[in-house]
């Protein structure tokens, strides 16, 4: 259920926090960024994964703030083919 993959998520998030600096070094080594840019990176993917954790909500149409400049709005309608304006 959508409720169950939430839940999982919620969980990777939390390893993700508990783990950001690990993984930032993985980062450095891998791509030669900075810690603070490496940092910054993992902090704005944990940010991706707060948005699946809220997918239960978003299934009921209601709208979320991701982040201070970004909102995502779930809409009902009726399918246009590939996109959907």
């Amino acid at each position: 259920t959508i409720t169950a993959r939430a839940g999982i998520m919620m969980n990777f998030h939390r390893l993700v926090k508990e783990h950001a600096r690990e993984l930032a070094e993985l980062i450095v080594k891998e791509n030669g960024k900075n810690i603070t840019e490496a940092l910054a990176d993992i902090a704005k993917g944990n940010e991706t994964v707060e948005y699946a954790c809220s997918l239960p909500q978003l299934a009921t149409g209601s709208t979320l703030r991701v982040s201070s400049s970004v909102t995502c709005q779930d809409r009902r309608g009726a399918p246009r083919g590939v996109a959907h304006v």
